[in-house]
């Protein structure tokens, strides 16, 4: 036979109970703001891999200008001062 034990509940009082409801508070700004950060560093991530592309494309334009610009004078750099050619010694 199992002896069945009362239990009994004892009332916190007003100052714990409002520290308890910061407490739970403070948590939910917490969980809120993590959630957002969430959501920010998803769209950071998709906006560096686009960048990442798009930088990639201008380079690759760069690369293909740099061998024409080769054909045409022969190696060398671009003055961008005044945009002349600059054949190598």
């Amino acid at each position: 036979m199992s002896v069945l034990k009362e239990t009994i509940k004892k009332k916190l009082d007003n100052s714990e109970i409002k520290k308890l409801q910061q407490l739970y508070a403070d948590y939910q700004v917490v969980y809120s703001e993590t959630g957002q950060l969430t959501i920010q560093l998803e769209l950071l991530t998709k906006r560096k891999e686009e960048l990442i592309k798009k930088y990639n494309e201008i380079n690759k334009r760069e690369i293909n200008l740099v061998e024409e610009l080769n054909k045409k004078y022969g190696i060398g750099t671009v003055d961008p001062k005044d945009w002349t050619f600059v054949p190598n010694k």
